[in-house]
């Protein structure tokens, strides 16, 4: 189905023209026929990325000490700016 740019723009006029409580209702109606059957109270497959992550950076190898991070950071300038 096309629709045409003067009837995109005169539905968003006619939105622009709303609460913004009613504008929300809208984005919500929207959102929940895009995606049938989400539960919106069930966090999303994404909400587990950064578990996901720590899991990733997750090894047996001790975390470096203070002094050893401020050493990698010296280095690294030293090499971006004097190459």
């Amino acid at each position: 189905m096309h629709v045409s740019s003067q009837e995109y723009n005169h539905v968003l006029t006619t939105v622009n023209n709303w609460s913004p409580a009613q504008r929300i209702a809208l984005i919500q109606d929207v959102l929940e026929a895009l995606a049938p059957g989400i539960d919106a109270k069930e966090p999303a497959a994404s909400a587990k990325t950064l578990e996901m992550a720590l899991g990733l950076l997750a090894n047996d190898r001790p975390s470096p000490s203070d002094e050893q991070v401020d050493i990698w950071l010296k280095e690294r300038r030293e090499r971006k700016y004097f190459g």
